[in-house]
């Protein structure tokens, strides 16, 4: 029971400092621990693998002679782009 002296608290909880850390404020495994990213290049973690810092573009293959859309898409030899070919 809490009288009206309290002012604004309600229920018998204070605000108080924490008595040690509260883990829902790390995002690592706590302040016990210092363990070293695993992104970037400098100060990785030697656990972990580590990629290349950067990547030469592969060559390109060589471009090839035939442009056609291929045989999918057979087009009659009567037909041009203005429409079919026909003899006068």
């Amino acid at each position: 029971a809490t009288s009206n002296t309290d002012g604004a608290w309600v229920g018998t909880w204070r605000p108080h400092r924490p008595r040690g850390p509260i883990m829902a404020q790390f995002t690592s495994p706590g302040p016990k621990y210092s363990i070293p990213g695993t992104t970037g290049y400098l100060a990785h973690s030697p656990t972990k693998a580590k990629a290349p810092a950067y990547t030469f573009q592969r060559a390109k293959p060589p471009a090839a002679d035939s442009c056609s859309p291929g045989p999918r898409y057979y087009v009659q030899p009567s037909i041009t782009r203005n429409g079919k070919y026909v003899a006068p």
